[in-house]
């Protein structure tokens, strides 16, 4: 099997040699804290978000500073929902959303690539907008996930150009560690609605950070939990479900009382099983799937370095929506181009 994908110059970005790998912050779940580091990250953010409290709080000319303190003063205008999550699967497919982030995708890693370069942030996401996800994620936290402000604004600034269009502009979601409020009210400031929220991380104050995510700013939450996580306590919220293969994401669907995410991890090799596993987790109730290195694992190579293709984007999105079984249908035939992955371009078709 084999994936052949044009070369574009819109994706171009900066490149980055992979093998500096910092042993403290090596996580699972594009960004979301593994069991045994997670104290550690924890007491790490914690550290950086109070630091980046008391700077916007003594900057009077900050608009991070000027919101947390309507938000605590209750006289913040709260954001109008805008229903994320309810639209997943509004056009009868499986939901989508799409992470951009800025580190080497662990498959490229696993595959001994020299040299990545970076996907430009307005091609990604006016490729995701175009193939039919549902929701573009930046990741903002600086060491799992790279992204910063401007990046943020860039993403933002393309989907408006898809004002009046159809499809329109997708909503941003604001992926980081969440361990206090200024960081919501940085993502409320940045044009985010919706931001995720990492049960474990977060820890006995998850409740109180989604309870003002979603009373103060009007930012939709998607709690983030591993197996162990799936408590009473999670209620009728959006669960963002990682760290499990997909066979345990399917058993764990019933325990999960409202909407729910499942998020799939790239595989190494140059197949589609991820296709495969998405709709698995369709059948078994999911209202949506999270992708993030599947997306950048195909792509060219100049030399050592190797660049992901925005058709392959595109590609993977249409496969993973398709309305294929998952009992007759197979993800591993060859597929390229912009709008293919679609049903007709599934592979072996086995009736």
């Amino acid at each position: 099997f084999q994936l052949q994908f044009r070369r574009s110059d819109a994706m171009a970005g900066r490149r980055v040699r992979i093998g500096c790998v910092v042993a403290s912050w090596c996580v699972v779940a594009s960004g979301l804290a593994s069991s045994s580091l997670g104290a550690l990250a924890r007491k790490m953010k914690v550290s950086e978000a109070s630091s980046f409290r008391e700077s916007v709080l003594r900057d009077e000319s900050s608009a991070i500073g000027s919101v947390l303190r309507a938000a605590e003063a209750g006289r913040l205008a709260k954001l109008e929902p805008a229903g994320v999550a309810e639209a997943f699967g509004q056009a009868k497919a499986l939901g989508v959303v799409c992470e951009y982030h800025r580190k080497t995708p662990a498959t490229l890693r696993v595959n001994k690539v020299a040299e990545y370069e970076i996907p430009d942030v307005e091609a990604v996401s006016g490729e995701v907008r175009a193939a039919g996800a549902a929701c573009l994620a930046l990741n903002m936290d600086a060491r799992t996930g790279g992204c910063g402000p401007d990046d943020f604004e860039k993403a933002k600034a393309e989907q408006e150009t898809a004002r009046g269009d159809f499809p329109g502009p997708l909503p941003l979601c604001w992926m980081d560690l969440v361990v206090d409020e200024v960081q919501l009210a940085q993502a409320y400031v940045a044009g985010a609605r919706c931001v995720t929220i990492d049960k474990r991380l977060a820890g006995d104050r998850w409740q109180a950070l989604a309870d003002a995510a979603e009373a103060t700013y009007g930012l939709e939450v998607f709690v983030a939990c591993r197996p162990d996580d799936l408590d009473d306590d999670v209620g009728d919220r959006t669960v963002l479900l990682v760290g499990c293969d997909v066979h345990t994401a399917v058993d764990l669907r019933p325990r999960i009382a409202g909407r729910a995410i499942a998020k799939i991890e790239a595989k190494p090799g140059q197949g589609l099983e991820e296709a495969e596993e998405a709709w698995l987790l369709r059948d078994a109730g999911y209202d949506a799937v999270w992708l993030s290195d599947v997306l950048y694992k195909f792509g060219v190579f100049s030399g050592k370095l190797f660049a992901a293709a925005p058709d392959s984007i595109t590609s993977v999105i249409k496969a993973v929506r398709s309305k294929a079984s998952s009992q007759f249908a197979r993800a591993s035939g060859a597929f390229s181009g912009r709008g293919e992955g679609a049903k007709e371009y599934l592979g072996d078709i086995l009736m």
